[in-house]
């Protein structure tokens, strides 16, 4: 699988390209995510150590609200 990936602290660069083995409990979730983000859904992915709490996948994607981001203080 590859992916092109934006640094979020860093939105002037342009995308890197990387190539992870593939595996279909993450092609199941990208597709999910691809289908939220095309009704508007703001998602931010992250590449973490393998456990339990994102499913072993090594990547979690957490949904973006622009509201909460934006709150006032």
């Amino acid at each position: 699988m590859y992916w092109w990936v934006r640094d979020s602290s860093k939105p002037d660069l342009p995308p890197r390209v990387y190539q992870l083995p593939y595996q279909s409990d993450i092609h199941e979730k990208t597709e999910q995510v691809i289908e939220e983000q095309k009704k508007g859904g703001l998602y931010i992915g992250r590449n973490e150590q393998q456990s339990a709490a994102n499913g072993g996948l090594g990547i979690s994607f957490e949904k973006f609200s622009k509201a909460s981001h934006y709150q006032k203080k």
